[in-house]
């Protein structure tokens, strides 16, 4: 193998780029979201603030946005109801949008 014996030298094991993972005792990106998801906003209900969690907020939004004929708000509205009844968990989509690379930046 080695020609001299001064010239050999073991080769290192790669390490992966976070060997030690997350922490014990750090929430979860699912607990973090479901955290988040329960934080109380003040939102302007008529001539009224009324204080509701984010998740709430989001439905009312979402409910408003079917209202005014957005058939994407329609369909997950229905969707969401039909997997409730069936005691299956909503189903999570990403949005393209949302996506690092369709940001436009100026």
């Amino acid at each position: 193998m080695c020609r001299q014996e001064r010239n050999c030298v073991a080769a290192e094991r790669p390490v992966s780029g976070n060997p030690a993972g997350r922490p014990k005792g750090w929430p979860s990106i699912q607990e973090l979201i479901e955290r988040e998801a329960r934080r109380l906003v003040k939102i302007r209900s008529g001539n009224d603030i009324v204080s509701l969690a984010k998740q709430e907020t989001l439905v009312h939004k979402l409910y408003a946005k079917a209202l005014e004929g957005d058939l994407a708000a329609v369909r997950l509205i229905i969707q969401c109801a039909t997997l409730s009844a069936a005691g299956l968990p909503a189903p999570v989509r990403r949005s393209r949008s949302i996506h690092p690379r369709s940001v436009t930046r100026p």
